[in-house]
């Protein structure tokens, strides 16, 4: 575990050891005309592979962002900078190193995706000028990766004039952009989804140099679509998750939980109400792994919506192909951990199955 850990630490540090993207939460003000409005607010910034080292240019993501006037929301739209050069870097101290992005251009805004009924009006903005500046500071302590951001955009606007928009991020996380699919009543819808998710380590009772490792992971946003009605649902939050090496994997950790959840409400402007924080307490199952150096990301969760008389399937990235099979709820996987090609736990060996990631014939 110790080994993840310290590939997690390479990969955040400058933001350019791999192909690797982190987010930040917190609270973002948008000033229009002099009146701030703040609201919470979830950016994310992405760099390309990189093996040298050198710290390379970024891509800025601000998501379904939007604008509050005399009570009425503007639903502006997805605002993407790339290749944001960094200016500066320098060390703070034996554990913190802090890199400042900065970039000035014409962008084009492009539509956001939730609300998915909203109306987008950025893009009919046509070019706008933007002004950007970003810092990002990376601590590390007692093993575990603290990281953090803010970042200040003017924004030309046409006849709003200069739209100022501030972010102090409160927590930072590392996130992944993968295919989502799920599964409702056998119809299966799938799209493109970021899910955010950290680590951290601590002290085993009792023993001087061991750690136990966890993982926190999020689907923000999570709605539901059914004859061409989405139902918005809320973030599905799991917290302090164990994970545990994969015997004969080298590079691959596994999670897996058990038990209720409560899904919290959404962060999306202009949605009048999310619906899971109303089930209370909902049995689900999760199985995921965490592998490639924290490139990959696989999960798949299981969850009972009884009120609603309804098990959601949720699965998100190369689920299949790493060899995982859907968790049933209150029923444990196979010990032997073998399944056939559809993902279902092998009765037998014979023909293809799927072992420890690996398809083999008997």
């Amino acid at each position: 575990m110790k080994k993840l850990l310290l590939s997690i630490l390479g990969l955040i540090l400058g933001l350019a050891a791999s192909a690797q993207e982190v987010a930040f939460q917190g609270p973002l003000t948008v000033t229009v005309n002099g009146q701030p409005v703040t609201q919470t607010a979830t950016i994310q910034l992405s760099a390309p592979s990189n093996d040298e080292g050198e710290s390379i240019p970024v891509t800025f993501t601000l998501p379904n962002f939007t604008l509050e006037q005399g009570g009425t929301t503007m639903f502006v739209g997805n605002i993407v900078l790339p290749d944001v050069p960094a200016v500066s870097e320098k060390a703070l101290s034996k554990t913190e190193y802090q890199v400042k992005y900065a970039l000035k251009q014409n962008i084009t805004i492009q539509p956001g995706t939730c609300p998915a009924e909203a109306q987008w009006v950025g893009q009919m903005l046509g070019e706008v000028p933007v002004n950007f500046n970003c810092t990002v500071v990376e601590k590390l302590e007692n093993g575990n990766i603290d990281f953090s951001a803010t970042f200040h955009i003017d924004i030309e606007m046409g006849a709003l004039g200069t739209v100022k928009v501030d972010f102090q991020s409160e927590k930072g996380m590392f996130a992944k952009t993968d295919d989502l699919s799920v599964t409702v009543n056998g119809q299966t819808a799938t799209q493109k989804t970021t899910v955010f998710f950290t680590g951290k380590m601590e002290p085993v009772p009792g023993s001087k140099d061991e750690k136990n490792s966890f993982i926190s992971l999020t689907v923000p946003n999570f709605t539901l679509t059914q004859g061409g009605q989405t139902m918005y649902v809320g973030n599905i939050e799991l917290t302090d998750i164990p994970m545990h090496e994969v015997a004969g994997q080298d590079d691959m950790v596994e999670f897996s939980y058990n038990g209720n959840i409560t899904i919290q409400p959404g962060q999306a402007a202009g949605v009048e109400q999310w619906i899971g924080p109303m089930l209370g307490p909902v049995p689900s199952v999760l199985k995921g792994y965490v592998y490639n150096s924290i490139n990959g990301l696989a999960f798949n969760i299981d969850i009972e919506m009884t009120s609603l008389k309804q098990t959601i399937n949720v699965r998100f990235g190369d689920y299949e192909k790493v060899g995982i099979a859907s968790p049933v709820a209150g029923k444990p996987s196979p010990a032997a951990g073998i399944y056939n090609i559809a993902g279902q736990p092998a009765q037998a060996l014979k023909g293809i199955v799927i072992s420890g990631g690996k398809k083999k014939l008997y």
